[in-house]
């Protein structure tokens, strides 16, 4: 299971509360028990800031590596 502190920028999140993949922009403020994330919609752009997801939320969602981000 995803943990709170895998949330970082440049990952995907899908799942039932997305219309479609959002894409984690900037910092999250992550706390021990809920992280606050600004998102991206990967096909409309729709920008998303602030959005609370908790540990319960992470059961429903597949966080997944940006394939495009740059790796040095």
């Amino acid at each position: 299971m995803a943990a709170i502190q895998d949330l970082s920028a440049g990952v995907v999140l899908t799942g039932a509360k997305f219309s479609e993949p959002m894409r984690i922009v900037g910092s999250p403020r992550i706390q021990p028990s809920f992280a606050l994330v600004d998102l991206v919609g990967t096909r409309s752009h729709a920008f998303k800031p602030g959005f609370l997801i908790t540990v319960a939320d992470l059961a429903d969602l597949t966080i997944q590596q940006d394939a495009d981000a740059f790796a040095g």
